[in-house]
């Protein structure tokens, strides 16, 4: 499931790679790849969310992208089989993260999935 959430923000942050500069581009193409890497521990790829600077909250791209790689985190965390998530993405229910990994299959907008996600799987 995560493969088609990454599979997802690869083809919207090549549709959004116009109106992106080029270093932000450059930055998620790496982050993209860091979180394809099958041996990061949930707890690595937490730390990856952080990057500073990388996300403007403000913008609607950025907030879909962190949404859903907030997600593969909360999945990975859960395979894992740890109970406790850390504070900042706590609030994303378990039990609907299939469902939000299936939705993003039909390419939504980035307004979309982040809408989506925030009515369907955020506290």
């Amino acid at each position: 499931m995560t493969s088609k959430a990454l599979s997802y923000l690869s083809r919207l942050a090549e549709e959004h790679r116009s109106v992106s500069d080029k270093v932000q581009a450059e930055l998620l193409d790496r982050l993209f790849n860091e979180f394809e890497d099958h041996e990061k521990t949930a707890d690595e790829l937490y730390e990856l969310l952080g990057a500073e600077g990388l996300f403007n909250e403000t913008d609607v791209f950025d907030n879909a992208v962190l949404a859903v790689l907030s997600c593969v985190v909360c999945k990975a965390y859960i395979d894992e089989g740890q109970k406790y998530l850390p504070e900042d993405i706590e609030s994303i229910q378990a039990d609907k993260l299939d469902g939000f990994f299936a939705y993003l299959a039909k390419f939504p907008s980035a307004e979309e999935c982040y809408g989506y996600f925030r009515r369907e799987v955020c506290l």
